[in-house]
């Protein structure tokens, strides 16, 4: 027997035959697979991040996006070089048009660019709801939703802190 001209015996008799054809459908479909799962994961990952109707979720004001901030200050809501202690951005397309922030001792709420009412912290009433917090302060209340509870509770905690001062 010349161990040059052996034939594959068994299951690999047949696949033999196939060669190099075989050789390239495993790989072609490796490379489909890979490509599916790469596609996959780019989707999820764009369409996961923030949703159209979840805004952001609570955060120090040193972390809320600058061109937010900047925006906030054209339109008079925010003073020049003063950031907010909390942020939250509840605008629909999460782009700061509308949101909430502690300034100081105030919580300040706004839509479309525009306050919509700012109440002092220092002896306010705290109502925290499933996802969100209101602070009264006699006739005037503050409503800000909140996209978890566990926001809501946060922040809810820190204003009560800072509403006994």
């Amino acid at each position: 027997m010349d161990p040059i001209h052996d034939e594959p015996q068994g299951c690999f008799a047949r696949v033999a035959r196939l060669g190099m054809a075989f050789y390239a459908l495993l790989l072609l479909g490796m490379i489909c697979a890979g490509t599916t799962c790469a596609m996959g994961t780019s989707v999820l990952m764009t369409f996961s991040g923030q949703g159209a109707d979840r805004g952001s979720g609570l955060v120090a004001g040193f972390e809320a996006p600058a061109g937010v901030l900047a925006e906030l200050r054209r339109q008079s809501l925010l003073a020049d070089q003063r950031v907010p202690e909390l942020f939250h951005d509840h605008s629909s397309g999460g782009d700061g048009r509308s949101g909430c922030a502690v300034i100081g001792a105030e919580l300040l709420r706004w839509d479309d660019w525009a306050e919509t009412n700012r109440v002092p912290l220092s002896g306010t009433e705290i109502e925290v709801g499933d996802f969100a917090v209101t602070v009264r302060a006699g006739e005037q209340a503050v409503t800000c939703p909140l996209p978890t509870d566990g926001d809501a509770e946060r922040l809810g905690r820190m204003l009560t802190v800072e509403a006994a001062r």
